[in-house]
């Protein structure tokens, strides 16, 4: 009987917490349908920090295709390998950053204490504010994916992106636990999110977005190649240019390990910040 009990509390209590997250969720559009400027904004950015860098590819290659690429990575099509790793990150990074700066957001818009009192967890609050962070990103980056479909039609597989697409998923889940640590270090120093962008701008040179890797300096390719980072994006990229290889289920078996440990790591780390800042009265401290 006492088990049946449990079974039914656990499942009511997991209800309680997916309505508390809805509603989170379902906050964060209403507050971003007000600005219909930003909305559009966060869809068609991705498209803008996409054009600078394919257009700087094709000067510096002299062209759309690149044998210097195809005898690195044997794929030559500048426009495609780049747009690939600008929308892999764009993703990542806007996802990063709604989930990390999703405690300090309410604090500014003075909900936090409300959010506190609610009958849900903390961690109701980040996943509600990371899963909008996610459906605005994937706006754009749709729109950047019919691009590239329109681009690589000839060779298109959906095999592939299906593929492509398990990366993308263990990717967004990854970035919850790295963004855990940096919600914690924001709820400690409040401004401390400008930490997020800091993070961000050390992964964009220690991930291979726009070059392949064995172009980095021998130090930076040992740094690199330590970062999760790289062996999503180069799987994501990877599996949708050539489909299963040996490589690309290498990648994938290190992201599956990779991805709990990561996700654990984070979630002890808010735990553990926000039980020291509720033992020092810190948490209403703006």
């Amino acid at each position: 009987m006492k088990s049946k009990n449990s079974i039914k509390n656990t499942a009511k209590n997991l209800l309680n917490e997916l309505k508390g997250t809805l509603a989170i969720y379902n906050k964060a559009w209403k507050i971003r349908k007000r600005y219909p400027l930003s909305l559009a904004f966060f869809a068609f950015a991705p498209l803008l920090w996409l054009l600078p860098h394919l257009i700087y590819g094709t000067a510096v290659t002299g062209g759309r295709y690149s044998a210097k690429l195809e005898s690195l990575i044997g794929f030559g099509d500048v426009l495609v390998y780049t747009a690939l790793g600008l929308v892999f990150i764009a993703l990542f990074h806007n996802t990063m950053w709604g989930t990390a700066y999703s405690i300090r957001d309410e604090e500014f818009l003075g909900t936090l204490d409300n959010m506190y009192i609610a009958p849900i967890s903390r961690f109701s609050i980040i996943l509600g504010n990371s899963a909008f962070a996610i459906s605005q990103a994937a706006v754009g980056c749709t729109i950047q994916m019919i691009i590239i479909g329109v681009w690589y039609r000839d060779s298109f597989n959906i095999v592939n992106l299906l593929l492509a697409t398990v990366f993308m998923v263990l990717a967004i889940i990854m970035v919850q636990g790295v963004s855990m640590v940096l919600v914690s270090f924001v709820f400690w120093q409040k401004e401390g999110w400008r930490s997020i962008l800091i993070v961000h701008s050390v992964l964009m040179f220690l991930t291979p977005i726009a070059f392949p890797i064995v172009v980095l300096p021998n130090y930076l390719q040992g740094i690199a190649k330590l970062n999760p980072l790289t062996f999503a994006i180069e799987g994501f990229r990877n599996a949708f240019l050539f489909g299963v290889s040996f490589e690309v289920m290498r990648y994938l078996f290190i992201l599956i390990v990779a991805v709990p440990i990561l996700l654990a790591l984070g979630v002890i780390i808010f735990q553990i910040t926000e039980k020291l800042l509720r033992k020092k009265a810190l948490l209403g401290q703006y």
